[in-house]
This record gives structure tokens, C-alpha cells and sequence, in this order.
């Protein structure tokens, strides 16, 4: 399973969602997935591309205007794609708030994977 985290920048909150994630996938020693994550803005860290999107199983995006972004990009990706509601007020990615809003969000899928 390949599993898309998206924000604006990929500064922050899809930075730490992809640390989060592998962080628990290890800490459970779940295997066969790859986590990767993107950014829509043009000064994103990496940008996400139509064959990101293409290649992910899931995607999670922050905010409702990141998955219309993607939907400009591939019209099924509505389909496979989840928004967080993770609002862009972080500073840096290990901020303990965004850290436990990341783990409540996340759980669902965590324990999906445990299965």
C-alpha cells in the first residue's frame, strides 16, 4: 500500500504526518507500506504531481482546497483521498499540538493497517 500525505508547502504538516506514520508503522512492525508526502504550492519542497497520485492507494490531504487541487490534477482522486481538517497554524513540524492531532487522525488508519 503506498499512502500520500499532502499540505501546502511540504514544510510541516504533511512532513510530519509522513514521520508520523513511519514512526508508527515500525513502532507496530507493520510492513508493506510506503509513506510519502507533497506539497500543491509552486515553492513546495516537492510539488505533487499527477503520478503521485496515480501511484497512492490513500491520500490524506489538510485542508478541504488541497483536495480540490488534486482533483485539477486527476479526476479520480477524490475517490481515494481523505481531507484531516489540519489547519496551517503550525510552525515546525514536531509541535506537540500538531503531533497529537496527527495520532487522533490517524489512529483510524493505524489500526486499519494493524489488521
Amino acid at each position: 500500500m503506498r499512502i500520500l500525505f499532502i499540505c501546502t508547502a511540504n514544510l510541516q504538516r504533511s512532513v510530519a504526518a509522513e514521520e508520523f506514520l513511519k514512526r508508527k508503522l515500525k513502532e507496530h512492525r507493520i510492513s508493506g507500506v510506503e509513506v510519502e508526502s507533497a506539497g500543491t504550492s509552486f515553492g513546495a519542497r516537492t510539488r505533487v504531481t499527477r503520478e503521485h497520485i496515480e501511484r497512492a492507494d490513500r491520500i490524506f490531504v489538510m485542508e478541504e482546497h488541497h483536495l480540490e487541487h488534486i482533483r485539477q490534477l486527476h479526476d479520480g482522486a477524490f475517490r481515494k483521498t481523505e481531507v484531516l481538517e489540519i489547519p496551517d497554524i503550525f510552525m515546525h513540524k514536531d509541535d506537540p499540538e500538531l503531533q497529537e492531532l496527527l495520532d487522533s487522525k490517524l489512529a483510524p488508519l493505524i489500526r486499519e493497517l494493524r489488521r
